[in-house]
């Protein structure tokens, strides 16, 4: 259900949907819980396994939608070339729509994680929505991403000479924007992201993990939703799953 590291999933410069996926969209009900699996990585520079105690705090100077005090939280390690990343962006949003439609009870949190070896123009456009959090704040990241997952086809396929093009577009200070790109400024912020991901084991993406009200945090993509999780969080991952499926069937048909 992601993409892993070495690129088993998808090639770099094509959206070949029809090879084997390395990924299995697998959801089946074990014990009465929903169970999410992907395969262990074959060969990757990312260790699987890692300590959930290790991801960074969630605070208000994380990318989000919904509000910091929601109960629940989605937390999303991301690359913006990434097909399942761009099916996962649009199961959220149907997510957030479905769950947040009486009271707030989930917030969307945005991380970076490109995968270099696939996907090497993701780090630069993952920069490039930082650039347009500088000048606008969540709202600007938020649409300049939008906008990126609207473009690209995916696996490389977008032009980043066409990001300043995007600034204007959005109304951001084109100059600054520039700059602000040029200069890699944000290659850290990046980066950061990037090794807090290795830390808790993200070995692909999305990688998502649960944060309940209680604290406790799970991988629903790779283990039970946990027995004593509340009757919200287990309806949430499944509607996340359920959503993700069909985002992931319309990009297949589209390609």
């Amino acid at each position: 259900m992601d993409e892993t590291k070495t690129g088993e999933a998808t090639k770099a410069g094509g959206n070949n949907w029809s090879v084997p996926i390395a990924i299995v969209l697998a959801g089946v009900m074990i014990a009465g819980a929903l169970y999410f699996k992907t395969p262990a990585p074959t060969g990757g520079q990312v260790a699987a396994v890692g300590d959930l105690n290790k991801m960074a705090k969630i605070s208000a100077s994380d990318h989000t939608r919904g509000s910091l005090k929601a109960p629940i939280k989605i937390v999303e390690y991301s690359d913006l070339e990434c097909p399942f990343c761009k099916a996962f962006d649009g199961a959220m949003k149907q997510v957030l729509t479905k769950h947040n439609a009486t009271s707030t009870s989930v917030a969307w949190i945005y991380r970076h994680f490109p995968l270099d070896s696939i996907h090497s123009k993701a780090r630069k456009e993952a920069e490039a929505v930082e650039c347009a959090y500088e000048q606008t704040g969540n709202d600007g990241f938020w649409k300049f991403t939008d906008k990126i997952f609207s473009v690209t086809p995916s696996n490389n396929g977008l032009d980043l000479a066409l990001l300043p093009a995007f600034a204007k577009e959005l109304g951001l200070d084109e100059a600054k924007f520039n700059t602000c790109l040029t200069s890699g400024k944000m290659a850290e912020k990046i980066e950061a992201n990037y090794q807090n991901g290795i830390a808790i084991g993200v070995d692909g993406t999305p990688t998502v993990i649960v944060v309940m009200e209680n604290g406790k945090m799970f991988m629903p993509f790779k283990e039970k939703v946990p027995t004593k999780a509340t009757e919200q969080v287990k309806t949430l991952t499944a509607d996340i799953f359920t959503l993700y499926q069909d985002e992931i069937t319309k990009l297949r048909g589209n390609n």
